[in-house]
């Protein structure tokens, strides 16, 4: 019979890990569901969200290698969630592309139209209505297109992202299953490449901490995300160690000592509405990491919880 020591961390770690690992994986969802519900992706940053598909298809491969289910039943969730992210995301991208297209072709027109009126005078209101509508016409076709190839630029910014890292995993798998190497030499390589994937989600811990120091404000911490994150992390760290395996334990480690620092600084800087409005009153500069910072629900999430 196993001891005690070994049922804890070879199998109640991981069952929880595997728990909270679905917790964490789901909790952008209400996020982009307010985002969908208003019809635009805000403050909302997808990108974690496309590396977030790399990074289970990843660990999901590798849990084919080691023939590890709990690492495999950690990330399915994620990988159904995280497509259903980016497929939304790239929807919310299309409209606030478009929205903001119209404005400025909204804008335009109407400054076009204040400037034939001052020079034209009165001679304007001798246009019949079919040569006014003739002209609006003929002037809006070419900014729809306009409107469409500039929506088409910017969504497909993200789908790129998406179908690329699906496609450079796609590429690994076939060739570590038709080339001769061994099992080993299989581990190796896709436990060296989804931590590679990985290090994208550690740069959002660090620049949330570093703007923390920055501001001596905490307000840009989400505490129960760092928590949770923490935990999560804590546990497959800790099922890492008894198997042995650095792929798991030095990643999920990295997340329970940037989990930490957070919390740390949470405890520390002061937090709260005066905080956050001196941080979004300080510098225009600063907005994407305070957007990161807002943005936990989709970054941080994806930076540890999905690790396993």
């Amino acid at each position: 019979m196993p001891s005690a020591s070994v049922i804890f961390l070879e199998y109640i770690c991981p069952g929880l890990g595997v728990v909270m690992s679905g917790c964490t994986f789901a909790a952008p969802v209400k996020s982009l569901n307010e985002a969908v519900a208003k019809g635009t992706l805000g403050e909302l940053n997808p990108t974690p969200w496309a590396f977030m598909i790399g990074n289970c298809i990843g660990w999901i491969g590798y849990s084919y290698v080691i023939q590890d289910f709990f690492v495999l039943a950690a990330n399915v969730p994620g990988l159904f969630i995280s497509l259903w992210l980016n497929t939304n995301a790239a929807k919310l991208l299309h409209m606030d592309t478009i929205k903001e297209a119209n404005v400025k072709d909204y804008s335009r027109l109407e400054g076009e139209e204040k400037e034939n009126d001052i020079s034209g005078g009165l001679s304007s209101c001798e246009v019949d209505d079919g040569a006014t509508q003739s002209t609006l016409t003929s002037t809006d076709e070419p900014n729809l297109r306009e409107n469409h190839a500039l929506n088409g630029s910017t969504s497909s910014q993200h789908e790129k992202l998406v179908f690329g890292m699906i496609a450079v995993w796609l590429l690994l798998f076939t060739v570590i299953a038709f080339a001769d190497v061994s099992q080993h030499s299989q581990e190796l390589v896709i436990g060296n490449a989804v931590n590679i994937n990985l290090a994208f989600f550690l740069a959002a811990p660090l620049s949330t901490i570093f703007h923390v120091l920055r501001v001596r404000d905490s307000s840009s911490i989400h505490l129960r995300t760092m928590v949770l994150n923490t935990v999560n992390s804590t546990f497959w760290f800790l099922y890492g160690i008894s198997l042995f395996d650095p792929f798991i334990f030095v990643s999920n480690g990295a997340g329970v000592v940037f989990g930490v620092a957070q919390v740390v600084l949470y405890a520390f800087f002061p937090h709260g509405q005066q905080g956050t409005t001196h941080r979004c009153d300080e510098t225009a500069v600063e907005s994407l990491s305070s957007d990161e910072a807002l943005r936990h629900e989709g970054l941080s999430h994806s930076s540890r919880g999905m690790i396993i």
